[in-house]
C-alpha cells in the first residue's frame, strides 16, 4: 500500500496529514483496527477503510452522526466501517479501554476541552495514538504523561502538526462489558506490525481478530452497520460450532461477524454446537434493543438460557 493510495484533499493540510498517516499505517502487514475519535464527517476513516485491511471504528457525538451516515451512503456503504453514536465522556472512554484494544487511535478533531480528553486518551487500550497538537499542547501532554503507564512520545509526523505516541497498553481488564474490572489482567495482547495475538490463562494463545465486540457495539450505541446487517452477519455464521455461543464472543468488523474463543482448553469439557434457534432469536432481540438496562436484562436472560441448554445437552 503506497501513500498515494490515500485520497488527496484539496487542502494542503489534509493532504500532508493523509500522507503522514498513510506512511505510518504502511508499517502494518496484518489486519488492523482503527479508533477515530470525533471524526466529524469521517474523511480519514473512510479513506483508510477503502485502502487498508482495516476495520475503522468511529466514535462520534450524536450531533455528528447524520453527517457520517450520509458519507457512509455516498461511499456505497463500505463493509469495514463501524460508527458508534455516543458522547465522549470519561467513564465510557475508560470502560471502552477495559474491553477493547485498538492498533491506532486517531484524535484529529478534538473539541475545545482537548487537554482533558488527551489525558484520558493516554489511558485508552491501544498501541499508538496519533493526534494534532500545538507545540504548547504537546509540551503539556508530554510533561504530564511521558513515561507514565507506558505512554511515550514516538515521533512528530513529517510536515504536519501530528504527533504519534506509543501507548503500550497490552491487556484487557473485563471479560465482557458487564463484568467487573479485574485488577490482574487475565487477557494479554501481544502486538507488532506483523502479528497480533491474545494470550489467556492456561496458556491459550489465539489470533486477534479485527473489529470490536458486539457488546461494545451495542453499549456505545452502534448505528453503522444497521441492525439488519448485524443480524445477517450473525446468521451467516450460525452453523459454526462453539461451546459459548453468546454476544460477548462475537466480533463485529463492519458487516462481518466472527465467533471467537473456539479453542479454549478451559472449556474443553463442554461440548460444542451450532447456535440453537431459540438462542439465536434471543441474540437478535439483544441486537434490536436500544435501552441499556433492557439490554443488560436481555443479556443475562440469554446467558442463563444458553448455559441451561448446555447443561441439558450434557445430561
Amino acid at each position: 500500500m503506497s501513500q498515494s493510495a490515500i485520497d488527496a484533499s484539496p487542502d494542503n493540510t489534509f493532504t500532508r496529514a493523509h500522507k503522514a498517516i498513510a506512511a505510518f499505517l504502511d508499517q502494518y502487514k496484518r489486519p488492523i483496527t482503527i479508533l477515530d475519535l470525533n471524526p466529524q464527517d469521517g474523511f480519514y476513516s473512510f479513506n483508510i477503510a477503502q485502502n487498508y485491511d482495516a476495520t475503522c471504528v468511529m466514535l462520534t457525538d450524536p450531533e455528528h452522526a447524520p453527517a457520517l451516515q450520509k458519507r457512509y451512503t455516498s461511499h456505497q456503504e463500505p463493509d469495514n466501517v463501524i460508527v458508534l453514536s455516543h458522547v465522549m465522556h470519561e467513564p465510557k472512554l475508560l470502560h471502552l479501554a477495559d474491553c477493547e484494544h485498538f492498533d491506532v487511535v486517531l484524535a484529529l478533531h478534538l473539541p475545545d476541552e482537548k487537554k482533558k480528553l488527551l489525558t484520558i486518551m493516554t489511558h485508552l487500550n491501544a498501541s499508538y495514538l496519533i493526534t494534532d497538537l500545538s507545540p504548547n499542547e504537546k509540551h503539556i501532554l508530554v510533561q504530564k504523561n511521558n513515561g507514565v503507564n507506558g505512554v511515550q512520545l514516538l515521533t512528530k509526523l513529517p510536515t504536519t502538526n501530528l504527533y504519534a505516541f506509543t501507548l503500550n497498553k497490552s491487556y484487557l481488564c473485563r471479560r465482557t462489558w458487564f463484568d467487573s474490572k479485574k485488577k490482574n489482567a487475565n487477557y494479554h495482547i501481544v502486538s507488532s506490525f506483523k502479528e497480533k495475538k491474545l494470550s489467556k490463562l492456561g496458556g491459550i494463545v489465539s489470533t486477534w481478530h479485527k473489529g470490536i465486540n458486539l457488546m461494545t457495539f451495542k453499549m456505545l450505541n452502534g448505528i453503522i452497520p444497521g441492525k439488519k446487517k448485524i443480524k445477517q452477519a450473525i446468521t451467516a455464521i450460525k452453523n459454526q460450532k462453539s461451546s459459548d455461543w453468546l454476544p460477548h464472543n462475537i466480533i463485529i468488523a463492519g458487516t462481518k461477524a466472527t465467533l471467537i474463543d473456539l479453542i479454549d482448553t478451559n472449556r474443553k469439557h463442554i461440548p460444542t454446537f451450532p447456535v440453537p434457534q431459540h438462542i439465536l432469536k434471543l441474540i437478535y432481540a439483544f441486537i434490536e434493543e436500544d435501552q441499556i438496562h433492557k439490554m443488560k436484562n436481555k443479556w443475562w436472560r440469554l446467558r442463563n438460557d444458553y448455559y441451561r441448554w448446555i447443561r441439558q445437552r450434557k445430561n
